[in-house]
């Protein structure tokens, strides 16, 4: 079985390791931006503060609508649906109180 999160973000590697994306959930009005990245053993997602106004609106199994940019675009690249699979809190201390948001791509 092929790995179908590697092909799907593959598009969106970066040297920097991140790329710009607007995230709105179902239901929910408005964007929020967030910057994708790719962890070694935790797979595509995004940090986020558990004081965040979108944090109570992510739950796994959710889907997002999506919008991201690549380094060098002015404009949204494309807008894709997105699944949360989970979501962990983070224990270092650099990352206190912030929650790993892991996803996949449903329709690209």
């Amino acid at each position: 079985m092929k790995n179908t999160l590697k092909q799907n973000y593959y598009s969106l590697e970066k040297a920097d390791d991140f790329t710009r994306a607007e995230l709105k959930p179902n239901g929910y009005d408005l964007y929020y931006l967030v910057k994708l990245r790719k962890l070694k053993g935790k797979g595509v997602g995004f940090f986020i503060k558990q004081d965040s106004v979108i944090f109570n609106k992510l739950e796994a199994g959710k889907i997002l609508e999506m919008k991201y940019w690549t380094r060098r675009a002015k404009k949204p690249v494309k807008s894709i649906k997105v699944k949360v699979k989970n979501i962990k809190k983070q224990n270092r201390e650099l990352l206190n109180g912030h929650y790993w948001v892991c996803i996949s791509v449903l329709r690209v």
